[in-house]
């Protein structure tokens, strides 16, 4: 699944002040699924997370990646664990009871995740190092 992750031109953007700060509107394009327009939680060298959905109609979301320090066979590196936390009177349709199953909302999501997490690994792993 494409998803683009872009600045919301809306929002109050002031010159040279960063685009990804909180507070900050987000336009978030799913390929075949719409556009949602979150509101920015967190953006630092640990975690980048959002909050979309309206408690008001039942369903929020908070979605976020968090970057740990890893070691796997004597190998530093980065784990990113991929995210989303749902609340509201309607967020059982994710979990796991056999509506939610029966509705597939929660193994679509999954498979979502997994492969957005696929290709953004690859896209990181071929971009040039950095060494801070």
């Amino acid at each position: 699944m494409n998803r683009k992750i872009v600045a919301d031109s809306s929002s109050d953007l002031h010159g040279s002040s960063p685009l990804f700060v909180p507070g900050k509107k987000l336009t978030i394009v799913l390929e075949g699924l719409g556009t949602i327009t979150p509101v920015l939680l967190t953006n630092n060298e640990l975690e980048f997370k959002w909050r979309g959905g309206n408690l008001w109609v039942g369903f929020q979301g908070e979605h976020g990646f968090r970057w740990e320090e890893a070691e796997e066979n004597g190998v530093r590196g980065t784990r990113m664990v991929h995210e989303e936390v749902f609340s509201g009177f309607l967020s059982w349709i994710m979990g796991g009871n056999w509506v939610a199953g029966y509705l597939g909302l929660r193994d679509q999501s999954q498979r979502n995740f997994q492969q957005w997490t696929e290709e953004f690994k690859k896209r990181c792993e071929n971009e040039p190092k950095k060494v801070v």
